[in-house]
């Protein structure tokens, strides 16, 4: 009773245990003991051990700390054990399960208003870190290397975004195993400053494995078989509401990264502020629409961070929705459809090494680029020859075949049509023109170092070059 004064226990704190018998708690050290008789006990005793709170927690039960005042300088529990910090806590403090001073204790749940570190034990252990209001209150996360179960503070935009931390980072271990993350918060568009968003820390780059999704949950995976699965209540099909942001200790750029289906086609919308859009990995077949407010942007799918692929899985660039603004656009290795901006739009569009890109026009001034090196041979010795398709070339556009030269044209595959014109090479490629204006201009290497432009004239019978 605390309002008449506290008996005080005298033995080691460290070295004291305790376990129940019905309704008494035994409390023990070496072959000493004292049994405490009739308590109307239901989840947790309390005791001062000298100098120190000694909480004694029933083997499955909740120990609740609901201010300052109740934190214990020691938490032991029977076999297994939580611990809930209430929202009246103000203090900050650091966690350290299965130590001493959290003996046993395999479940914690914070929803303090103050800052707080955890670190878990290599048992596999429950821990839930609502947040707060205040980003001075953030939660940061190393769990461990059990199998962990960790809840954030959920995907809102008024919550503190945790800090989590997964993989090894100068010899130290934050977390290992297979970890389920709950109720993220993902970084959204009206967080400028990443205060509500969490992130996901993991150790070095180099021990980046592989980021996949499925349904409702992404898959993060390490070298050393370290796995971060992230949960979320929507599919992760809707590409732009998965946004994670991801760190690594030998860096200090923290990556917005996209996630889409690993075994579907996805979406993404480029924004300017994602770094990694990892979709249909190696596949190819997702769509990249670039957003209309943002001015000129530069796109090439086969840029890297983190030396991997800043857009896995992309295989078509859609700016179609683009105005008043100037872009470059380029595929990868793969085999591309890139789609130019629409009206008062300059739009430079490269298709990249694939064997059959696809590249396609919009409302401005438009410059297609072809390169007959994208060609090339396989292991067995098989030549892969380059050929694009290019659609909607207005009397303003431009094909530019950059390394191409009138000595590369083979005349015999070259010919203008009513509805298309086809440009084949010496080399078994090809370039084939539909939907093209009256006159389209080619321009061709002179092989010194300039240019010379060729038009391809196509007024009825009048089917000519110049």
């Amino acid at each position: 009773d605390n309002t008449s004064g506290s008996n005080i226990l005298v033995a080691d704190a460290l070295s004291l245990n305790f376990r129940t018998r019905n309704d008494q708690i035994i409390a023990y050290s070496g072959s000493s003991s004292i049994t405490f008789s009739d308590l109307a006990v239901s989840s947790a005793a309390h005791f001062l051990v000298g100098e120190s709170k000694v909480s004694f927690i029933r083997n499955g039960q909740i120990e609740t700390v609901s201010s300052n005042d109740d934190i214990a300088n020691y938490y032991k529990a029977e076999r297994a054990g939580g611990i809930f910090v209430g929202s009246g806590v103000t203090t900050e403090f650091t966690v350290s399960l299965g130590s001493d001073s959290f003996a046993s204790v395999n479940s914690l749940y914070l929803d303090n208003e103050s800052k707080a570190t955890v670190y878990g034990s290599s048992a596999n252990e429950t821990i839930g870190v609502h947040g707060s209001n205040d980003n001075g209150a953030r939660k940061y996360v190393a769990a461990g290397g059990g199998n962990d179960t960790i809840y954030s503070g959920g995907n809102s935009s008024s919550v503190a975004g945790n800090f989590f931390y997964f993989g090894t980072h100068n010899g130290y271990t934050y977390s290992s195993g297979n970890n389920d993350l709950y109720d993220y918060s993902f970084y959204k568009s009206t967080d400028a400053d990443y205060s509500t968003s969490d992130l996901v820390y993991l150790g070095t780059s180099s021990n980046y494995a592989s980021l996949s999704a499925n349904a409702n949950r992404a898959e993060i995976a390490l070298k050393d078989d370290t796995k971060v699965r992230i949960h979320s209540d929507g599919a992760f099909s809707n590409t732009d509401n998965h946004i994670v942001r991801i760190q690594f200790g030998d860096d200090e750029k923290i990556y917005n990264t996209k996630i889409g289906m690993t075994s579907s086609v996805n979406a993404f919308t480029y924004d300017g502020v994602t770094d990694l859009y990892l979709g249909n990995t190696g596949r190819g077949r997702d769509t990249l629409n670039v957003a209309s407010d943002l001015g000129n942007v530069n796109i090439w799918l086969n840029d890297k961070n983190l030396d991997k692929n800043k857009y896995d899985g992309i295989g078509v660039i859609n700016a179609n929705n683009v105005a008043d603004t100037k872009l470059t656009l380029a595929g990868g290795s793969t085999n591309n459809t890139i789609i130019a901006g629409g009206n008062n739009t300059s739009t430079s569009l490269w298709g990249g090494g694939g064997e059959a890109n696809s590249l396609i026009g919009g409302n401005g001034e438009d410059t297609f680029f072809y390169f007959k090196q994208y060609g090339y041979t396989d292991n067995d010795g098989q030549y892969h020859s380059s050929n694009d398709r290019i659609d909607r070339v207005d009397a303003n556009d431009l094909i530019w075949l950059y390394d191409v030269t009138l000595s590369d044209i083979d005349a015999n595959k070259t010919s203008i049509a009513s509805n298309q014109i086809t440009v084949g090479l010496t080399n078994g490629s090809s370039i084939v023109v539909t939907n093209m204006s009256q006159e389209t201009t080619f321009r061709l290497s002179n092989g010194t170092g300039g240019w010379q432009d060729v038009k391809a004239i196509n007024r009825g019978n009048n089917r000519t070059w110049e």
